[in-house]
C-alpha cells in the first residue's frame, strides 16, 4: 500500500516534459483542483494549478523555457525575477485570451493583494539587500511556487518575485518599444534601469 501510494504520487507529480522535441504531457495533473484523489498529495496552492484551463498554458510555458527564454547560470534574485517576467510577458502575448490571474495561476484575491501590496514587495527585496543575492534559498521564496511569500505575511500568494519581474518587464516595453527576440537578449540590469521601475 505504502509503494502503491508513493508511486501514484511520482505519477501525479509529472507534468509537461520536452526532450529532443517530443511533449509528454501527464493528463492527470489537469482533473480540477476538486479532485478527490489529489487532496492526499497536494496542498491547496498546488492543487491551484491543477485544473484544466491550466493545460495549454503548461505546455506553452514548458516550451518557452526549453526552447525560447534563456536560463541565467549563476542567477541572482534579479535575473531571476526578470527571466520569469519575460516568460509570463511571452505567456501573455501568445495566450492573449488569458488573463493576468489564470497565466499565474492565482485566485482574484491573490492577484489583489499583489496589485495593493506591489510597493511593499518591491521595498522588502531592496531594503533586505537581496536583490543581487545568488542564494539559491532567498531566490526559491520569491520564485517557487508556494502557499505564500515567506517573506511577506501569509496573506500574500507565492511567486510575488515573477509577479513584480512581470510589471518590470512591462514597464520597460512601455519605455522602449521593441521586439520579442531584442527583449530576450536584453538583460536583467539593463531592463531594470530602463524600465525605472518604482512602484
Amino acid at each position: 500500500l505504502v509503494f502503491s501510494l508513493m508511486l501514484t504520487k511520482c505519477l501525479f507529480k509529472e507534468n509537461i516534459i520536452i526532450v529532443d522535441g517530443l511533449i509528454s504531457i501527464s493528463a492527470d495533473k489537469y482533473l480540477g483542483s476538486d479532485y478527490p484523489a489529489y487532496f492526499a498529495f497536494f496542498q491547496p496552492h498546488e492543487r491551484q494549478q491543477m485544473q484544466p484551463q491550466m493545460l495549454v498554458r503548461d505546455i506553452v510555458r514548458a516550451w518557452l523555457m526549453s526552447e525560447v527564454v534563456e536560463e541565467d547560470k549563476q542567477p541572482t534574485l534579479l535575473s531571476s525575477m526578470i527571466e520569469q517576467g519575460k516568460l509570463l510577458y511571452l505567456l501573455s502575448q501568445i495566450l492573449p485570451h488569458l488573463d493576468e490571474q489564470t497565466l499565474m495561476g492565482y485566485t482574484p484575491e491573490q492577484l489583489e493583494w499583489c496589485k495593493t501590496n506591489e510597493k511593499r514587495i518591491w521595498k522588502t527585496v531592496v531594503e533586505g539587500n537581496q536583490l543581487f543575492s545568488k542564494n539559491h534559498i532567498v531566490i526559491g521564496k520569491y520564485i517557487e511556487d508556494a502557499a505564500y511569500t515567506s517573506t511577506m505575511s501569509k496573506q500574500s500568494p507565492g511567486r510575488t518575485g515573477a509577479w513584480t519581474g512581470w510589471q518590470i518587464v512591462k514597464a520597460y516595453l512601455d519605455k522602449n518599444e521593441i521586439n520579442a527576440a531584442d527583449l530576450l537578449k536584453t538583460d536583467a540590469q539593463t531592463i531594470l534601469k530602463v524600465a525605472k521601475y518604482n512602484p
